[in-house]
């Protein structure tokens, strides 16, 4: 519009400047027009546009206006037809708001203005002093005749806006859609990349345990196929108690086998088989180390089993008992030493009740050892023994002392008998005494031939004062047995 209000200025400035009368002239009313009239219809649409734009206000008021420049033009131009076609390109520019209330309020200014002016100022509407009033209608037929047109137009655009918003909507709305899908899948990729981080990082921290445990062990820990077809790890203690490299059994997992004392090795394979079928073994073999020795070992398998319950890997721990076994063979000889012992030996706890008694014991005292166990040694004390004896016992031993003396005790059939016993403490690594052990010997014979000896010495000593031969016939016969004897 305001590129209309311009031209229209250059116009009147071009064409008619001036009015003459005779030699004198006056700027033309024209040029006034176009400045005045012009800038008052072109200013206020504009503004409108600038401050209230896509109102309903500000398109009614641009069609007015519009319209209006439309008839300055043509009163401008004296009414020149050609003039009258800007109507119709000011209604065709109108017909973009797509808003057929403007085009009826611009065609009502057309109408309105040719059928006034048409009646007061023909000339500057038609360039004629005398209309017909049917010319007015004429024209106003064309400008309704193209209304028709723009307005099918319009609604068409309307329709195609309506339809092309319905798609963008429906597009945005599927796009949202997907755009909420995609996040959610996305917070779903990215937790499950952050759980499978988190899985990979314990993965890696439990491997590197289980790696720092197996590696460190003295046992050998090892896994393998189920069938043992491939050994997929072996610790490194296998290196130091079988003195062969991991490399050459991950090479040949068989090579483990071959070294297996041959007394041994079919039950050994027989083991691992079970397990290849989902059954633990325990077993004990001996191999041959390539400097010849010969170590025991001991081997416990057992499957590992899959979510559907299938054995997927077979796993085990080998362990050295070598020393175990020399310590085992060692052991039954002490105990079939202390078994067979001629003396009698008890073990107590370091509260004096029994543990264990020989068979010695049993032979000597009469009790077997099921009704001695948990109970005290007094229970062969037969009150005979002087308590003081007790008391230097039980503080010597108590003191991590050893102790030796001589008991009267008594048997259970109530026979009293002698024994010698040394009781000591016994101590654990840390040097604290958790049992004691006594090591008694029946001396009844000897206590009975003592006492026969010291009578016979009493009767000698009496002897030698008084010359009992001649004194009784008796004690003659005496004096010579004992001399026969010497």
């Amino acid at each position: 519009m305001v590129f209309q209000w311009v031209a229209a200025l250059i116009f009147t400035f071009s064409v008619t400047p001036r009015t003459w009368v005779g030699e004198s002239s006056v700027l033309h009313p024209h040029v006034w027009l176009a400045l005045c009239f012009g800038g008052a219809i072109t200013s206020l649409p504009v503004g409108l546009a600038i401050l209230r734009p896509g109102r309903a206000f500000t398109r009614q008021t641009i069609a007015v206006c519009q319209m209006l420049t439309s008839s300055m033009l043509i009163h401008i131009s004296g009414g020149r037809i050609e003039t009258h076609f800007h109507i119709f390109g000011s209604l065709a520019f109108l017909a973009f708001y797509c808003d057929w209330g403007v085009l009826v309020t611009a065609s009502v200014v057309v109408a309105g203005d040719h059928l006034l002016q048409g009646l007061y100022w023909p000339q500057s509407i038609y360039g004629v002093t005398t209309v017909n009033l049917w010319r007015t209608f004429e024209h106003a037929g064309w400008v309704i005749f193209e209304d028709i047109f723009l307005m099918i137009s319009i609604r068409q655009k309307t329709e195609e806006m309506l339809g092309l918003a319905e798609r963008q909507a429906r597009l945005e709305a599927v796009n949202e859609e997907i755009e909420q899908v995609v996040a959610a899948r996305t917070a779903e990729l990215e937790c499950e990349i952050a759980e499978r981080r988190n899985s990979e990082l314990a993965l890696r921290e439990s491997d590197l345990r289980f790696r720092q445990i197996a590696e460190n062990i003295h046992e050998i820990f090892w896994m393998a196929e189920p069938d043992g077809s491939r050994m997929l790890y072996v610790s490194p203690a296998y290196e130091q108690i079988c003195g062969r490299s991991c490399a050459s059994l991950y090479a040949k997992p068989a090579h483990w086998i071959e070294p297996i004392v041959e007394e041994d090795r079919s039950r050994v394979i027989r083991g691992l088989g079970e397990v290849g079928n989902g059954v633990c073994f325990e077993l004990d073999f001996r191999l041959s180390r390539p400097d010849a020795s010969i170590r025991w070992l001991r081997v416990r398998g057992f499957p590992v089993r899959d979510a559907a319950g299938i054995v997927v890997r077979a796993c085990g721990i080998c362990e050295d008992i070598t020393e175990r076994r020399s310590a085992e063979v060692e052991l039954r000889k002490l105990s079939r030493a202390v078994e067979q012992s001629p003396v009698s030996i008890i073990i107590t706890d370091n509260a004096g009740a029994i543990e264990y008694v020989n068979g010695k014991f049993v032979e000597v005292t009469g009790y077997s050892a099921a009704e001695v166990l948990g109970k005290n040694p007094r229970l062969l004390n037969s009150g005979r023994t002087p308590r003081k004896v007790f008391t230097e016992l039980w503080a010597a031993i108590t003191a991590g002392e050893e102790w030796q003396g001589e008991f009267l005790n008594r048997r259970k059939d109530g026979e009293l008998f002698w024994e010698f016993a040394t009781i000591s403490p016994i101590r654990n690594t840390e040097g604290q005494t958790t049992n004691f052990v006594a090591v008694k010997e029946d001396i009844t014979a000897r206590k009975h031939a003592e006492a026969a000896l010291d009578k016979v010495e009493k009767e000698l000593r009496d002897a030698s004062r008084v010359p009992a031969w001649r004194k009784s016939p008796q004690a003659c016969c005496t004096m010579s047995a004992m001399c026969s004897i010497a």
